[in-house]
């Protein structure tokens, strides 16, 4: 004998308790309102929220004096409380004999469905209608009332959960599918996902009493199948399914006098997961979907010239974009090499993985001939992908009159080092800098809007000068964000480094740009070779760079006695200009170092500063916390970065001033510098000051304590206890809250 309990509910008219709690009335029960009233049954209308469907559908609606009694409603269990009731009043006369306010009360679930299975009479004391007449008779005043039938509770033959087999090999959205309880006539399953509006699978149940001999029967057998659209509700979203008349089934208790028991199927359904391609037909011929508990498509996913795969994508969670938790991996299939692959996307957020097997992909080519645009300032062409990224640089150096004055722009973020790149670190290449002279007379003379777009793990590790994405730049380069770049260059000509761009020539421009978390070196470089590396820029010939900055680390092992300069943002500035800029570089190096810029060789810096670590390797090094040697001027700039070395001419702010040069309102903090005075004279007219001297609110222009002299809050945005950083710099915000890698927005 079974040890659970089947619940069988019974209702019993309320009538009783009405008995019991009013005076009784042998011809009329109906108590009238307090005066004549135009209301009527027909003008009252019951709306359950589960629609015919709904266990509230039989309701009746009566008026008792001034009550809106809502009676033939039974107390049902508490275990599943989904449904909502409204009532909704309207004169049906013409011309109206009254109006009434609101129009419609809904009763909540907790208040429809009230705790217990007793019989109870619930008045809503806050659910009024008032009706006023047409005539200028008073106003009447109706309240709800819920009369609920008590619930009778009882127990005969049990169905159990172990009675009940889900057939889970239907359909891949039902594997996981299991029964979570029986609960008085409550049958609650889970493990399925919502599925996608239209999708129509049915889901089958055998129910059998393991009991011998058995104690009940299902009406119509013991196969019960729940209909694919019932329970499927809209969306994709998690929830739990109203009891539902179209997902019931009867059980008959074999023993004597036993009433048949309606079960009622209710699903606790959870997020579906899809993949879904971001911008369709984009990179493929056919758009991509691929759901969790689908099988994917069997026919070839074609790859379109210069596309990729997997494509950028989303991840949808129940509806919900939740693809910065999610990683996804692809096996065997290579978009760089064209032919036909069968491999398998795997998706995981550390807890939940899901693979999707044997795709089968058709790669692409990739020629000038696939490149969207023409080039030109109004239709310049577009790139979206790190294929067409390498196209570019490889039409600009080989074809350069034709393509290195083109103007293109980027449009979404590239990874550099996806699986099978050959240009990543990864598969032993690396990427060709855009205009790298190491062809004869190859230049990048366009333009380069990356419209805030991402070029992530850049990865160049060669000989030979003019390194970085970019080689030689004579043209404009704006709005590109770079991430995690890795440069290294061994070499012993002059070498010019930088994670962006190696020379920014005469003409060229910088604007709004950045690199991040960049590691940029030269190694076992000649001591006597001339070695300019930058954070950003390794020189800066007679260009412009402005509203840009750079964070990461920089170490140039060469040019101990032959010359070279080593900056966090940029190494030689050569008649050049820097302004509303900043590094926040360690940098290191052994002459001519500088939290900013190595070495300015004419030209000027304003309106800047540098946060990062300066130390020196070298014997004759000049090296301070923004410029290490100076033949040129600085503006209205400052640095607080240790600045670390043997030689005498390292300072707080330059190592070392050229004559006729000039520095003017320019600061370094004496605390966070470990250099505490201006010996020798050469920091000029810096001025050192302490970390609660420089962390203002606003500037200081004269006293013991003036910094920040005149400097326009136009440009600069002072706060307490803060340094003051820039407004219009690139992802200007990133400046107080350095883990913040998504928003990239103005200091207003």
């Amino acid at each position: 004998m079974k040890h659970y309990h089947l619940i069988v509910y019974i209702a019993i008219s309320s009538l009783i308790m009405l008995a019991s709690c009013t005076g009784s009335s042998s011809e009329n029960s109906t108590v009238p309102p307090p005066v004549p009233s135009s209301l009527v049954l027909t003008d009252i209308a019951l709306a359950p929220s589960g629609g015919d469907a709904s266990r509230y559908s039989a309701a009746t609606v009566a008026i008792e004096g001034n009550l809106i009694v809502i009676a033939n409603i039974t107390n049902y269990s508490d275990t599943i409380r989904t449904e909502t009731l409204r009532v909704s009043i309207a004169d049906s006369d013409s011309p109206v004999a009254y109006t009434i306010e609101p129009g419609f009360i809904d009763i909540a679930t907790n208040e429809l469905n009230p705790d217990d299975t007793n019989a109870v009479t619930n008045t809503l004391a806050d659910r009024e209608f008032t009706l006023t007449p047409a005539n200028g008779d008073a106003a009447i005043t109706y309240t709800v009332s819920l009369r609920f039938s008590k619930l009778e509770i009882v127990r005969l033959t049990p169905l159990s959960v172990e009675d009940i087999e889900i057939d889970t090999a239907s359909h891949l959205a039902y594997a996981n599918a299991r029964v979570l309880s029986v609960n008085d006539n409550i049958v609650l399953i889970g493990g399925i996902k919502n599925r996608i509006d239209g999708f129509d699978q049915a889901l089958t149940l055998t129910i059998a009493d393991k009991t011998d001999p058995s104690e009940y029967t299902v009406e119509g057998g013991s196969t019960v199948t729940l209909s694919g659209t019932e329970i499927n509700p809209t969306g994709t979203a998690a929830t739990t399914t109203a009891t539902n008349e179209a997902l019931t089934f009867t059980v008959m208790p074999t023993a004597d006098n036993a009433s048949p028991v309606k079960y009622y199927v209710v699903l606790v359904l959870g997020d579906l997961i899809q993949l879904v391609e971001l911008l369709s037909g984009t990179d493929l011929m056919n758009a991509l979907i691929l759901t969790e508990g689908i099988t994917p498509p069997t026919a070839p996913l074609v790859v379109k010239n210069c596309g990729v795969f997997p494509p950028p994508y989303r991840v949808l969670v129940g509806g919900t974009d939740m693809t910065a938790a999610y990683t996804l991996t692809v096996t065997v299939i290579n978009p760089y090499v064209q032919g036909t692959y069968t491999g398998d996307l795997t998706l995981t957020d550390g807890t939940t993985t899901l693979t999707f097997a044997s795709l089968s992909v058709t790669t692409s080519s990739c020629a000038a001939a696939d490149l969207s645009g023409m080039g030109t300032r109004r239709e310049p062409y577009i790139i979206d992908n790190d294929r067409k990224l390498n196209l570019v640089a490889k039409l600009v150096n080989e074809t350069n009159m034709t393509y290195g004055g083109s103007h293109y722009r980027v449009t979404r973020d590239i990874d550099l080092a996806k699986p099978f790149a050959p240009w990543s670190e990864a598969q032993g290449g690396q990427f060709a800098p855009i205009g790298d002279t190491n062809a004869d007379g190859v230049v990048f003379n366009g333009t380069f809007d990356c419209q805030g777009s991402v070029i992530s793990n850049l990865y160049i590790s060669t000989t030979g000068s003019y390194k970085g994405l970019f080689g030689v730049v004579t043209g404009m380069i704006t709005n590109c964000g770079l991430v995690k770049a890795n440069v290294t260059v061994d070499g012993t000509a002059i070498l010019y480094v930088g994670s962006l761009v190696g020379l920014l020539d005469t003409g060229g421009i910088v604007a709004k740009s950045y690199s991040e978390q960049a590691n940029v070196a030269i190694t076992s470089a000649d001591v006597n070779a001339s070695t300019y590396l930058g954070g950003l820029v390794g020189g800066n010939s007679s260009g412009i760079i402005s509203d840009s900055y750079s964070t990461g680390a920089v170490m140039n092992s060469g040019g101990s006695t032959g010359g070279g300069a080593t900056g966090g943002l940029v190494g030689l500035n050569s008649s050049g200009i820097i302004s509303r800029s900043y590094s926040s570089v360690d940098v290191n190096g052994h002459s001519q170092i500088g939290g900013l810029v190595g070495s300015i060789g004419g030209g000027r810096i304003e309106n800047s500063y540098a946060t990062g670590n300066v130390t020196s390797t070298g014997g004759n090094a000049n090296a301070g916390g923004l410029v290490g040697f100076i033949s040129g001027a600085v503006n209205n700039s400052y640095a607080i970065g240790e600045v670390t070395g043997t030689s005498f001419t390292i300072h707080g702010l330059i190592g070392s001033i050229a004559g006729g040069s000039t520095i003017t309102r320019s600061y370094w903090n004496t605390d966070t510098s470990g250099q505490m005075g201006d010996m020798n004279g050469m920091n000029g007219a810096a001025v050192g000051r302490t970390t609660t001297q420089m962390q203002v609110a606003a500037s200081v222009d004269d006293g013991d304590d003036a910094v920040y002299v005149n400097w326009d809050t136009g440009i600069w945005d002072f706060r307490a206890g803060a340094y003051p950083r820039l407004k219009s710099v690139a992802c200007a915000t990133r400046q107080y809250a350095t883990t913040t890698t998504t928003t990239c927005e103005n200091i207003p």
